[in-house]
């Protein structure tokens, strides 16, 4: 398990220079446009991508053809691909603080003076979560069709969920519901609890997946 791990991250981080100049670019693109808290969202998303990347290197090796002539479990590859996405997750979230952090230095020296603490916890929070969600969504749909073929399908990964809280948000307006600043601070402290939630059902989803595919 650890050695999936490890083989992922090395792969991807072999690349890292091109990810390190995306998130400068973002940097350089959203804060002073949106602001240090909308690019520490973006920032993490982007980031939590590059774990993708191992599903195209794997696949260009033809390394999970390798993998299972030796004695590995295909319920820890899946939970390999799970760990990494957490992984580049929480370096994206590092990354973002850092060059987001620098960016508003640069082009708006008061911009950090302006934000609370507590709303960057939050960003942070929902950050995670969308990163999370969206990059489970993308290992199930790589995990079905292949590096190749998923590439289609992978903007469904995001576009969906995306479509659904829209829908939903949406709905509960026409039923009254107004979203007050503390109602959607609410929201924002139960999201930890809804990704647990989607990451046991696409954890499993993910297995299923694994367990009956054919190399």
């Amino acid at each position: 398990m650890k050695g999936l791990v490890i083989k992922d991250f090395y792969n991807v981080v072999n690349n890292g220079w091109g990810l390190f100049i995306m998130m400068l670019i973002l940097a350089v693109a959203i804060v002073p446009t949106q602001g240090f808290l909308g690019y520490l969202v973006a920032g993490t998303v982007v980031c939590s991508m590059m774990s993708t990347t191992s599903f195209a290197i794997d696949n260009n090796s033809k390394w999970e053809q390798f993998a299972i002539t030796f004695p590995i479990d295909r319920k820890d590859i899946v939970k390999g691909k799970f760990i990494t996405l957490f992984l580049f997750t929480m370096i994206g979230i590092l990354l973002s603080i850092i060059l987001g952090s620098l960016a508003a230095v640069i082009f708006q020296s008061d911009i950090l003076q302006t934000i609370d603490v507590k709303e960057i916890g939050q960003m942070i929070i929902v950050g995670i979560s969308v990163a999370l969600i969206f990059g489970t969504n993308s290992i199930a749909l790589l995990l079905k069709f292949g590096a190749e073929k998923a590439r289609m399908f992978l903007i469904l990964g995001y576009v969906i969920p995306g479509a659904i809280l829209i829908y939903v948000v949406d709905k509960l307006q026409e039923l009254g519901v107004i979203f007050t600043g503390e109602k959607l601070n609410q929201f924002i402290y139960l999201l930890p609890i809804l990704v647990i939630i989607w990451l046991s059902i696409s954890y499993t989803l993910a297995v299923a997946i694994m367990k009956k595919k054919q190399y």
